[in-house]
């Protein structure tokens, strides 16, 4: 079994599941460290009962450490998402074809930054010198210090809007689809 992951984060610690993601979700400071010292102590039953130590592999701590599941209950191997997609799907002979690429994210921020889908996609589409746009529902400030591979960062999301709130994540659909047409229209009026 292979489990394909384009974030590296462990299961526990200050980089893992609970510290990285749980906030996005809507977790407190207390409850991310009720919720990371519960993995943590997972992971010692795991090494203790099954004799498998994996919680620091890189990658355990994805989608909330199914990663980790799959690796100490199926022993799967753990492989980069993007890579092993853009193979299967041939992507660089697709981008040889696009004027340009769009590209979308929960949340754009640092993990981001560090690897996830968009930002692979975009530097391979870099590599054909295609234009990418991002669409995130929502943009993180410090995300964009530094140089991007986007030529835009579109936040889709309107002004107070709570990725942690239900009613507000229902909406989502729509608001992405305003967005590119927003976008798309603005393209067109340019290039005119």
């Amino acid at each position: 079994m292979t489990v394909m992951t384009d974030v590296l984060n462990p299961l526990c610690g200050p980089n893992g599941a609970s510290a990285v993601y749980g906030p996005q979700k809507g977790a407190s400071p207390a409850d991310v460290a009720v919720l990371d010292a519960a993995l943590a102590h997972f992971a010692e039953v795991v090494v203790r009962d099954l004799g498998v130590d994996a919680a620091t592999q890189p990658g355990t701590g994805a989608a909330g450490g199914l990663s980790y599941g799959l690796v100490v209950g199926c022993r799967a191997a753990i492989t980069r998402g993007f890579q092993h997609l853009s193979e299967l799907l041939g992507l660089d002979a697709l981008l040889r074809d696009v004027d340009w690429v769009l590209t979308g994210e929960g949340r754009l921020d640092t993990q981001t930054l560090s690897g996830k889908g968009p930002l692979e996609l975009a530097r391979q589409a870099g590599t054909h010198r295609k234009p990418v746009v991002a669409f995130a529902g929502k943009v993180e400030p410090e995300a964009l210090k530094g140089p991007l591979p986007f030529v835009a960062t579109v936040q889709v999301s309107p002004p107070g809007w709570s990725e942690a709130d239900p009613a507000s994540r229902a909406g989502a659909a729509e608001l992405l689809t305003a967005a590119v047409a927003t976008w798309a229209a603005q393209r067109r009026s340019e290039s005119r």
